[in-house]
């Protein structure tokens, strides 16, 4: 009964942004090369870095950013400043915001990642398509125990049960 209630909370709660972003975001300078920001993708296992100058926010890079804009062309990541193959003005988004009003704006901006700013404009996390999949999994996760759990079953027959004897009592 005690693991059937936690499923239920678990299903209850509106889920956003600040829940499953990733924080603190790690940056880069927009002067250093993609040789360095590949290192540090690759050193704190993270598919993003924010470039920003002060609290502003230039841009960012990701993997993918690598892939199409220096691995597929060829070009010397070493020679290759970042400023040259961020993404700018990437698209950004509350962290009070639901998960579903994230998922939404990435469909409409066709981006995987969006930039998390608070209500003075700082940059305060990001959140990915993987992000949101991984929350949503969690939470079909929940309805899937809750469902199965025979015991909702039996507390479920004995209310309907109650109702019905009391309604027969009580009406007659």
């Amino acid at each position: 009964m005690k693991n059937m209630l936690k499923n239920l909370s678990k299903i209850k709660r509106n889920v956003v942004v600040m829940d499953i972003m990733s924080s603190p975001v790690i940056g880069i300078d927009r002067d250093n090369s993609v040789h360095k920001a590949a290192k540090i993708m690759s050193e704190n296992s993270i598919s993003t870095l924010v470039v920003s100058e002060g609290k502003h926010i230039l841009g960012i890079v990701t993997e993918r950013d690598l892939t199409k804009k220096i691995v597929l062309p060829g070009k010397d990541p070493k020679k290759t400043k970042v400023s040259a193959i961020m993404t700018r003005n990437p698209v950004t988004i509350s962290p009070g915001s639901p998960i579903l009003s994230a998922g939404n704006l990435m469909r409409e901006k066709r981006v995987r990642k969006l930039v998390v700013v608070n209500s003075e404009g700082e940059m305060v996390g990001v959140i990915s398509q993987t992000d949101i999949i991984n929350s949503m999994n969690k939470i079909y996760s929940a309805y899937k125990m809750l469902l199965w759990d025979s015991r909702f079953y039996f507390i479920l027959f004995l209310i309907v049960t109650l109702f019905f004897l009391l309604n027969y009592l009580l009406f007659r």
